[in-house]
């Protein structure tokens, strides 16, 4: 459609990427719009990850690589990329995940004229089942959309005040599957908080402050990102001290909202956030490998948060669908047992997918 001219930057943070690399560094050598930067940090990793990236990316000049000597989490490396790129659109890409070999040009396509475009995600299961999610809109009017469709969306990655998929939460609020004007990011200085700092929400959290700036965007209805399940990987890895740091994904929140002069429905927004995230509290503690004593006692502490309380006075289970009513039911009802019970059964399903 015209851009063949524009400069893409792709960044890819990796840390043990062994496993993935050939899928990843291939899916990007197959992109159709050829005028792409590739940055790579590999974070610390200590397999053959970097000797695999010298083959794989050997004699292209669009690539280059960062060679980092510890391991880090990937926001510090997308920080740095943001500002060493050349490009005037950035997207971001996880080693472990793919994408179609149309990604950049379609989103590219899209986001012309817009500050940013996102996708749909095709989620492979470890089983090897596959789950289109669809990336909408809250106010689902159409693919482009304007300065007050955007704060719609800012609001919705707060929290969804409508909730029937609890996943559906990270999947909006992910910056994979998504293009954005460069631009944007380095003239209003915005940047990713380091993961190891809040536990989560950072990517959230960068995009809540990207859309205070953009003026519009575009949905690409189709699953051109392929998310590939990797309990794995660094972000994955199920640690139950994560959910003792909600609270300050919260606050970060809370801080945010206010620095923007937010009203009333973003605070509104933000306890079904709460509220929703307990159903990834417990897929944590269960996932954690900590024995039952000590999920429960963290579990417990969680129910007795200031903010979940706060939450549980105003939100409703009511929109969810069928299959995830009972879970929050219990959590309203402050039935932890079931809570668990209903966690685990879901994980056996999801490891047979």
């Amino acid at each position: 459609m015209g851009n063949e001219n524009v400069l893409v930057t792709i960044e890819v943070p990796i840390w043990n990427g062994e496993p993935f690399i050939k899928n990843c560094i291939s899916a990007i050598l197959l992109q159709t719009h050829k005028n792409i930067e590739v940055i790579i940090h590999d974070n610390g990793s200590d397999d053959k990850t970097y000797e695999l990236l010298e083959k794989f990316i050997a004699g292209d000049p669009r690539f280059s690589v960062i060679k980092v000597p510890f391991k880090q989490a990937a926001d510090p490396s997308r920080n740095e990329a943001a500002r060493l790129a050349k490009g005037e659109y950035i997207c971001f890409l996880d080693v472990d995940d793919t994408i179609t070999a149309d990604y950049v040009e379609k989103l590219l396509d899209a986001v012309i004229g817009h500050d940013f475009a996102y996708c749909n995600w095709l989620k492979v299961f470890p089983g090897g089942s596959k789950e289109v999610r669809r990336a909408i809109r809250e106010d689902d009017q159409g693919n482009v959309f304007n300065r007050e469709s955007v704060l719609a969306l800012q609001k919705r990655i707060v929290g969804n005040t409508s909730p029937k998929n609890p996943m559906d939460l990270d999947l909006f609020s992910s910056i994979c599957g998504k293009i954005y004007r460069r631009s944007i990011i380095v003239e209003n200085d915005l940047n990713l908080i380091n993961v190891d700092t809040l536990g989560g929400a950072n990517d959230a959290l960068f995009n809540f402050d990207f859309l205070e700036y953009a003026q519009s965007g575009a949905h690409v209805d189709e699953p051109l990102y392929i998310y590939l399940s990797n309990p794995n990987s660094y972000t994955h890895t199920q640690k139950i001290e994560k959910i003792e740091m909600f609270p300050k994904q919260y606050r970060r929140f809370e801080e945010k909202i206010a620095l923007y002069n937010k009203g009333d429905e973003y605070l509104l927004a933000l306890k079904y956030r709460i509220f929703i995230q307990s159903f990834g509290a417990f897929i944590i503690a269960s996932s954690s490998g900590s024995s039952k004593e000590r999920q429960k006692e963290v579990l417990s502490q969680y129910f007795d948060s200031e903010y979940l309380k706060d939450a549980l006075e105003v939100v409703s289970a009511k929109t969810f669908a069928p299959i995830f009513k009972p879970f929050f039911h219990a959590i309203k009802k402050r039935r932890l047992n079931f809570a668990l019970f209903y966690i685990n059964l879901a994980l056996k399903y999801r490891n047979k997918r």
